[in-house]
């Protein structure tokens, strides 16, 4: 007796279930995946926002730097030392030597050398992981050589998050229209601490996102410009905020994500009247400024 098998049409019925089956379940398992990320992301920004509180309790509150400094060294040269608390700082070896500014493709800053930043920096003591400095949805760290980026590791960060200079960084000068300095060098400085940001995710794609996150805005002009953020999470973005809690904003502003796409280390053109950018606004400046009172 022989056996019967499937049909050609039995087979093709089952091959179109199967396909159906995926394409349903598909979309909801990279739903869940997005989501994934943005649990990981806002817990390590809550990691690092309470140890920006912890670092200013133990040294009277004083915050961390925000910068991250940029150096016209010799690749392999001894940075100087002490160093500022800058809260992570630049691609170096475990003996202090630069790694940022390479001249041949041999010895350009990996990201062994930009973790070792990372270790090196003032917050790493509160977090002990660099892994607490990457979102996992940022795919900087997957991306594979092509003709326009032959290069991924060197030319891209592998922390995902920055913090705004008027927090103790370097750009103290830059200063809202009514002349007043908005930087700040003490806890008890930074008004309405929840609603100030401390770290936020980076769309800059310099190498290791040297520098602070900055904005400048003029409202005589209606035109605003800042530091692009990076929206890994659909149409969200992670911030941690001063008085330790994080959160995912979804964005409303197209303007912004479109800043985010281009990647731009350039600072890029917003919508001064978004919701959005008023968001931005309100918590990149941490004390009392008169321009926006």
């Amino acid at each position: 007796m022989l056996k019967k098998g499937f049909t050609l049409i039995e087979l093709l019925v089952v091959i179109a279930i199967i396909a159906l089956l995926l394409a349903i379940l598909l979309p909801a398992l990279s739903s869940a995946k997005i989501q994934a990320q943005a649990v990981v992301c806002m817990t390590n920004l809550g990691q690092l926002a309470k140890g920006y509180q912890a670092y200013a309790m133990e040294n009277d509150e004083k915050i961390v730097n925000a910068n991250i400094p940029v150096y016209s060294l010799a690749n392999g040269d001894l940075l100087p030392m002490p160093r500022p608390p800058y809260w992570a700082d630049c691609p170096q070896t475990e003996d202090n030597r630069y790694m940022g500014n390479a001249e041949n493709l041999d010895s350009y800053p990996t990201w062994d050398y930009k973790k070792n930043g990372i270790r090196k920096g003032a917050m790493f003591p509160y977090t002990n992981d660099v892994d607490v400095y990457h979102c996992p949805g940022d795919l900087s760290r997957k991306l594979t050589p092509s003709a326009t980026n032959p290069f991924p590791e060197i030319n891209y960060s592998f922390r995902s998050y920055c913090s705004p200079d008027p927090l103790n960084g370097w750009l103290g000068q830059r200063k809202p229209p009514s002349g007043t300095d908005i930087r700040v060098l003490k806890m008890t400085q930074i008004v309405n601490p929840s609603d100030k940001f401390c770290y936020l995710e980076s769309a800059e794609n310099r190498g290791w996102i040297a520098g602070g996150w900055n904005m400048e805005w003029w409202f005589s002009s209606g035109t605003a410009y800042g530091d692009p953020v990076s929206v890994w999470h659909r149409d969200r973005s992670g911030f941690g905020f001063v008085d330790g809690h994080a959160v995912m904003h979804k964005w409303v502003d197209d303007a912004i994500i479109e800043a985010s796409n281009a990647g731009n280390v350039n600072w890029l053109p917003y919508d001064a009247s978004s919701d959005d950018y008023k968001l931005l606004q309100s918590g990149y400046v941490p004390g009392r400024c008169p321009a926006l009172e």
